[in-house]
């Protein structure tokens, strides 16, 4: 299968946060071969006889059905080389298994491999493609229809402070069709006015309705759609990123322009949902 298809433009990005989780999962396998094991054996300063008798065994790959050498486990489940939770004792030397994670065929190609790595791993983020923003947009503008807090157009937060809280699907459908205004607060804030009022975020309707007097009226609209935004993000598996709306701009921004460029899923994750 090609390895620059992109199935519905789903990608991830990866960033070890160092959580030791990889590392610690009951029943996984760390294969080494003799290179590795040599280099390994080298960094700890073993012989290979000594390595091997203490952190090699020989188990059956699942994939082949071959005998193959792979790591020892600690009687927790986690790997032999991993000191207290989330520390590998031999991190310069270690195998291109581990090297290579979450970048795996098995990640890439299968859809229960990449939802098991994801759920493991919290250095895994996925960014939506294009399609999926657009859907996803398209389906939240729906529900703020006939929300009240829509109406008016001049932005309810001083730019001094944090500005709302908001949620990275409410960002997406703020900013769906808006070309970015440059300003540091908010991307569609133009002025002292929203760009988009009719897409505005939860927290900024709140804040609306509360300066024009009529909190009390709209709440219970309000309140009902912020459970529509939690099942809508559920039913959509959406990132769940939130916080104040500039910093979680900023940092969509630079994940969408990470140095590293972003891994291409060979399958649609979202194909079933």
């Amino acid at each position: 299968m090609d390895r620059d298809r992109d199935a519905e433009g789903s990608t991830f990005v990866f960033s070890c946060r160092r959580s030791g989780r990889c590392c610690s999962l009951p029943g996984g396998f760390a294969f080494v071969d003799d290179g590795e094991v040599a280099a390994l054996a080298a960094h700890l300063e073993l012989t290979v006889e000594a390595f091997e008798q203490r952190f090699v065994r020989e188990v059956t790959h699942p994939g082949t059905g071959e005998r193959v050498g792979a790591l020892r486990d600690r009687p927790d489940g986690a790997c032999a080389l991993l000191e207290g939770q989330a520390t590998c004792g031999a991190y310069e030397a270690r195998p291109r298994q581990c090297r290579e994670f979450p970048h795996w065929d098995s990640v890439l190609d299968d859809p229960a491999g990449f939802a098991r790595a994801r759920q493991t791993c919290p250095g895994i983020e996925e960014l939506p493609g294009p399609a999926r923003r657009a859907e996803a947009a398209r389906l939240w503008a729906d529900s703020l229809a006939d929300l009240p807090g829509g109406a008016a157009t001049a932005c309810p937060f001083d730019p001094s402070g944090p500005g709302p809280h908001v949620s990275g699907l409410e960002l997406t459908c703020l900013t769906a069709g808006v070309a970015p205004t440059g300003s540091s607060f908010c991307p569609a804030r133009e002025g002292d006015r929203c760009g988009a009022p009719e897409r505005r975020p939860l927290a900024c309707r709140v804040r609306t309705e509360a300066a024009a007097g009529t909190s009390e009226a709209s709440a219970p609209a309000l309140e009902d759609a912020l459970g529509a935004l939690e099942a809508l993000i559920e039913r959509l598996d959406w990132p769940r990123s939130q916080g104040p709306i500039g910093d979680l701009a900023r940092r969509s921004a630079l994940l969408e322009a990470s140095a590293k460029a972003p891994l291409r899923l060979r399958f649609d994750p979202h194909r079933a949902r």
